[in-house]
């Protein structure tokens, strides 16, 4: 048997195969200079292309095999994650763009400008940054046919880019890996407003382990300090730290658990339902808890899929707590058991 090159020469890469598209080339229009130029046009579904272009400056041609599939206007995607950290299948920056090239990337500290020159963020200093949210997720779609390869998904959109970012870093935190991690992408009309009135303060640390190659230890500490106007919100001032501690156990026969205690400190002034907007209707409030949650899981042979079984709030523990994100909220207020069959077909 001839043997093949080493992995220590030549490391696995799939290739970029198609794009996930939200928009395209709208009608054209001839600018001063005679130049041709198309408007750009939003869908309200997604359209899955080739990498092959229809002409040789024209839009990327539509991938008949994947919406043969999923339908000619698709509202949701279903995928599997390629990578087992965050970073290897998603990134995010802040960016001003002049023309189709960044001149300045930011990630909220530090700004870098085309020449590579490294400076404070100008947000840091009270003053305002001109930096927009640019997310780049790769994703390998059950729909298509094709092997090996990777469809990407792109936005500027800040809830988007927000939403993708906290989904992988909890289910990394959760499970301690991303490989083969079942994501359903969806359109839904919503506002994405990236600037509001008042100040937000978000920190984050981390700690991850592995004492034994079967066992994942994670730890995380995060803080966030909202300060509102309460004409516009049900809160003026909020401070919540988080502190999850978890533990994952994966066995190589397919058997994986994990268990994950969560304490809670919230501290803020709020607006109860009903009461006018007025800074003598506030309230202060104030709540420490503990939350648990766990799960106990079997992974399929030649990895067809995962069966999941679970528990949310798994002592039914009361606690009052201000979700800033009711539309997908942090916790679960009461106990709640699930089951999970996910299959790759």
């Amino acid at each position: 048997m001839t043997p093949l090159i080493s992995r220590s020469l030549m490391s696995p890469q799939p290739q970029e195969i198609g794009k996930i598209k939200l928009g395209g080339r709208g009608k054209a229009h001839r600018t001063s200079g005679g130049v041709d130029s198309y408007l750009p046009e939003r869908f309200d579904h997604f359209e899955v292309t080739t990498m092959e272009r229809d002409g040789k400056n024209g839009p990327f041609k539509r991938d008949e095999a994947v919406h043969e599939k999923v339908g000619a206007e698709p509202k949701e995607l279903r995928g599997i994650i390629m990578y087992p950290e965050v970073e290897q299948n998603l990134m995010t920056s802040m960016r001003v763009y002049k023309g189709r090239k960044p001149s300045v990337k930011c990630d909220g500290d530090t700004q870098v400008n085309a020449q590579g020159k490294r400076e404070p963020c100008t947000r840091l200093a009270g003053g305002t940054c001109e930096c927009r949210p640019y997310c780049r997720l790769q994703l390998q779609l059950l729909a298509s046919p094709h092997t090996g390869g990777y469809y990407v998904f792109r936005t500027r959109s800040w809830q988007t880019t927000n939403n993708l970012q906290t989904f992988l870093e909890e289910t990394y935190a959760r499970f301690g890996t991303l490989f083969q991690a079942p994501v359903k992408l969806m359109m839904y009309q919503s506002e994405d407003q990236y600037e509001v009135d008042g100040k937000e303060k978000v920190g984050r640390a981390y700690l991850y382990g592995t004492p034994h190659k079967w066992v994942a230890l994670n730890a995380e500490y995060l803080y966030e300090r909202f300060e509102r106007d309460e004409r516009t919100s049900n809160t003026k001032d909020l401070k919540t730290h988080r502190v999850p501690l978890g533990v994952v156990f994966s066995h190589p026969s397919g058997l994986n658990a994990m268990f994950r205690a969560t304490y809670f400190d919230q501290k803020g002034e709020f607006l109860p339902q009903g009461a006018d907007p007025l800074p003598e209707n506030l309230v202060s409030g104030e709540d420490q808890f503990w939350l648990c949650d766990a799960s106990i899981g079997y992974r399929l042979p030649n990895r067809y899929g995962m069966i999941t079984v679970g528990a949310k709030n798994l002592f039914d523990t009361s606690f009052q707590y201000f979700d800033t994100n009711y539309l997908n909220p942090t916790i679960q207020p009461d106990r709640m058991f699930f089951a999970r069959i996910t299959l790759s077909i």
